[in-house]
């Protein structure tokens, strides 16, 4: 991967971090537990997005 999107992917780990230790302290248990996995697969898309394009640029 490019370094700018190796960047771009964490910052999104930092920003999945922040945002679940937001949550936890927030929010009830209940309503996190429903939570809890939308950063992390967004960060998921984010990487397999960047690896996608890194791919078709060296085809």
């Amino acid at each position: 991967m490019p370094h700018s999107s190796l960047k771009i992917v964490f910052w999104c780990l930092v920003i999945n971090i922040i945002l679940r230790v937001t949550l936890r302290y927030i929010w009830s248990p209940a309503f996190l537990e429903g939570l809890r996995y939308i950063p992390g697969n967004i960060a998921f898309l984010i990487v397999l997005y960047y690896w996608w394009e890194g791919r078709k640029k060296e085809d």
